[in-house]
């Protein structure tokens, strides 16, 4: 009997992805434009996978009328979608292509559909360009290592050259560090030719710079009152200690990059703009160090009012700001009398900005470990503890 119920699931599951297009419809129907991380997040599905299924939806929607009729399974939308994306859009006719690959695959298998899918794409023009140019793109956020992953071609012959460029200091650096690996000494020794146009140290220590905000007082910001606690237990306001950075006491520094050294920065012509004052947006950037929601940092995230400023009428309310990226500042769902949709930030019991899906859920904190680690409070906080 068991063996009944599985095959009758199985058979529950072929059948629905027999239809991939009704069941496309079914799931866009459901969630309309709602974030793949939030569909994830209420159906019980990766969030790869919720993303797949709107690219797909979207890129064979063109030709709706004509994937209904066909009847494609779900697996062979998605080799379609995955094709199409490669048709060069300003040679040729997307949807053209796209009426061509769903005839073409019609009642076919998923094998037979890759092998009909790839010559259909070898007849689509491309643009011209050299076929052996040297090209390396880098991933747009680094990984919870705070790590950066790229990927790139370089012709045969360069290759050679930086390889053979390296073996002697290379082979140098392992006998120096037996700890070392190849792989690790070449990457110190690429980095270090271009950043520093050193070639023969690949186990130095890296000194990089970056622009930091640099306090010599306790990181913890009291929202309530605005100011920033000292390790002596002084209050100093935000706004005095942007004003009067290095007039008097050196409480704020602002360093950048130039070349290889640190230089000092004037910080309050370069906060003091757009519509947050710098004392707000100074405020949420310690708060957070980087986006609330991700792990973008904070120099390229903005002062955000978690509720709209439309709905709330709070500018100088600072338990209604937080540090949110363009990109979750669009999902944050900040109308408070509309029904919730992709999610919202709030401040929990403590403070500190999560992000809900719902009212009634738990919270949802950055995954950055530079978000989660350290102790979190004020100096009055330390003091009420010790006594």
């Amino acid at each position: 009997m068991a063996t009944m119920n599985n095959t009758d699931a199985y058979s529950r599951y072929l059948a629905a992805t027999a239809s991939g297009w009704e069941l496309l419809e079914a799931f866009a129907a459901r969630h309309g434009s709602l974030s793949a991380a939030t569909i994830a997040h209420h159906d019980g599905i990766s969030q790869a996978q919720a993303k797949r299924f709107q690219l797909t939806f979207a890129r064979i929607k063109p030709c709706r009328a004509l994937a209904a009729q066909l009847s494609h399974s779900l697996d062979v939308l998605h080799l379609i979608s995955g094709t199409i994306i490669k048709v060069n859009p300003r040679h040729n006719d997307l949807r053209a292509f796209l009426d061509k690959m769903l005839r073409a695959c019609h009642l076919k298998s998923v094998a037979d559909a890759e092998h009909i899918l790839r010559e259909i794409l070898a007849t689509a023009k491309k643009p011209t360009r050299p076929a052996r140019v040297n090209r390396i793109n880098f991933a747009h956020k680094p990984d919870d290592n705070n790590m950066v992953r790229f990927l790139g071609k370089l012709r045969a012959e360069d290759a050679r050259r930086i390889q053979e460029k390296f073996q002697a200091a290379i082979r140098a650096a392992l006998r120096e560090n037996e700890s070392l690996t190849g792989d690790v000494a070449m990457a110190n020794l690429m980095v270090n030719a271009i950043l520093r146009g050193e070639t023969t140290n690949a186990s130095a220590p890296e000194h990089e710079y970056s622009p930091a905000v640099v306090m010599s007082v306790d990181p913890n910001v009291d929202l309530e009152r605005g100011v920033i606690n000292t390790a002596s237990g002084a209050s100093i306001p935000l706004e005095d200690a942007i004003n009067y950075h290095l007039r008097n006491t050196g409480w704020v520094l602002g360093v950048s990059q130039t070349g290889s050294k640190a230089k000092l920065e004037f910080i309050a012509p370069i906060i003091n703009t757009r519509f947050s004052t710098g004392t707000h947006r100074l405020g949420v950037m310690l708060e957070t160090l980087m986006c609330a929601r991700c792990d973008t940092p904070a120099i390229f995230c903005h002062a955000h009012h978690i509720e709209a400023w439309a709905h709330s009428r709070r500018p100088r309310d600072w338990e209604d700001l937080t540090n949110l990226c363009p990109v979750d500042n669009s999902l944050n769902d900040d109308n408070p009398n509309a029904p919730p949709r992709n999610g919202r930030v709030e401040r929990d019991e403590r403070g500190w900005p999560g992000w809900k899906y719902s009212p009634d859920g738990r919270f949802h904190y950055n995954p950055n470990p530079v978000f989660r680690h350290g102790w979190r409070g004020t100096i009055a906080d330390i003091l009420a503890n010790q006594a």
